[in-house]
């Protein structure tokens, strides 16, 4: 018989049954963390051993889950193979815990040479970011640049638009002196002709004087527009509410049977300061060639886009081939200008006008305003709702 066959008859009956132990406690240690199962029989010495074994499993595995759950700081007492990577991978996290913090204080030099394709990945993000920061340098640098440009051209700006005031107020002081003048020889001129027709009795000349009248009279009414046409967009536009404008129509026309009705919904208007002249132009120009009228009426509607003003009466009319014409200077029966300054005056912050009326049922002047250029008291800017 071998030595092998009597050393397995020598053996205890239970040793099958003590390896199965000691391999099931190994296994539970490497998958649960600790040894559920009551551990084997063994001799003193050999019990001591699997002990020590166990406790060193028991170590690696709690240190391996503590650097799985990110504490790398924790200290691993024991040493041998397993201890030795698992240390060295410590080492590594933290020193690229420190490289970590190096770059976000602004240190893009950090490489990382020692963690195989983790390395590429990581200094590739680190070369990304270097090149991200030179990039974002070289945009702000071009916008100092710019910014110092703009700001140049802002003072450029704000010296020509200085100059342009000074020399418009130098203008208009200018055009008011002379159109003073020129009235006061206007009103002598017109004084003038009316004594003089007091004394001459002979036709012809009296038609010759009635004619140089009425020319004189033209070119006082003309000079006098001058004043209001003067201010068009000198000032800065601003909010202005519509119904305390259409109330104030009503003194200042002498109107007998008329009636002005105001529908206007506490609407404001963004327009230059000479708005209330629109709307006087508007009801001048109604009375005046209404001859049939009995009712003017201010209404909005939203529409598309804006909103649509109206100003409506039940006079006569505008024919049709003068639908146009009556917004052009020196078109009309009185000095020519009145539909013509409505215009200009609304065109400065984008409105329009247009007449839509029917012939012989009266006029209607529909102003558009576009989005933004009204607003309701509240001071938002939104269309007026429809009642």
């Amino acid at each position: 018989m071998s030595e092998k066959e009597e050393g397995r008859e020598a053996a205890p009956p239970d040793s099958d049954d003590r390896s199965a132990a000691i391999l099931r406690s190994i296994r539970e240690v490497m998958k649960q963390g600790s040894a559920v199962s009551p551990l084997p029989e063994l001799d003193a010495g050999n019990e001591q051993a699997f002990l020590q074994v166990i406790a060193e499993l028991t170590a690696l595995q709690q240190f391996s889950r503590s650097l799985a759950s990110g504490n790398i700081s924790e200290d691993l007492q024991i040493a041998g193979y397993m201890a030795g990577y698992l240390k060295t991978i410590q080492a590594n996290l933290l020193h690229l815990t420190w490289q970590a913090k190096m770059i976000a204080d602004g240190d893009l030099s950090q490489r990382v040479v020692f963690m195989g394709e983790f390395s590429d990945s990581f200094n590739f993000m680190v070369e990304s970011l270097q090149v991200s920061r030179n990039e974002t340098a070289a945009r702000e640098q071009d916008l100092s640049v710019a910014n110092e440009n703009l700001s140049n051209e802002v003072m450029e700006r704000e010296r020509a638009e200085n100059a342009l005031n000074q020399v418009n107020r130098k203008l208009n002081l200018l055009a008011s002196i002379t159109r003073h003048d020129i009235l006061n020889q206007l009103t002598v001129l017109l004084g003038y002709l009316d004594l003089t027709k007091e004394k001459l009795h002979d036709p012809a000349l009296l038609s010759f004087l009635e004619h140089a009248e009425v020319a004189a009279t033209s070119i006082q009414h003309q000079i006098e527009f001058t004043r209001e046409y003067q201010s068009l967009g000198v000032e800065t536009p601003t909010w202005q509410p519509l119904g305390p404008i259409i109330r104030q129509l009503k003194a200042q026309f002498n109107l007998g049977a008329i009636t002005i009705v105001e529908q206007l919904e506490d609407i404001e208007l963004f327009a230059d300061p000479l708005l209330e002249k629109v709307f006087y132009n508007l009801a001048d120009n109604a009375i005046r060639y209404g001859e049939t009228l009995t009712k003017i009426v201010f209404s909005a509607t939203p529409v598309t886009g804006g909103l649509l003003l109206t100003c409506e009466d039940d006079g006569t009319g505008v024919p049709e081939k003068d639908k146009e014409r009556i917004f052009q200077r020196g078109v009309g029966k009185h000095t020519g200008l009145g539909l013509f300054l409505v215009r200009e005056i609304l065109s400065i912050t984008g409105m329009t006008i247009s007449e839509t009326g029917i012939p012989g049922q009266g006029a209607r002047f529909e102003i558009f305003i576009p989005d933004g250029g009204f607003r309701q008291r509240t001071g938002k800017v939104t269309p007026v709702t429809r009642q």
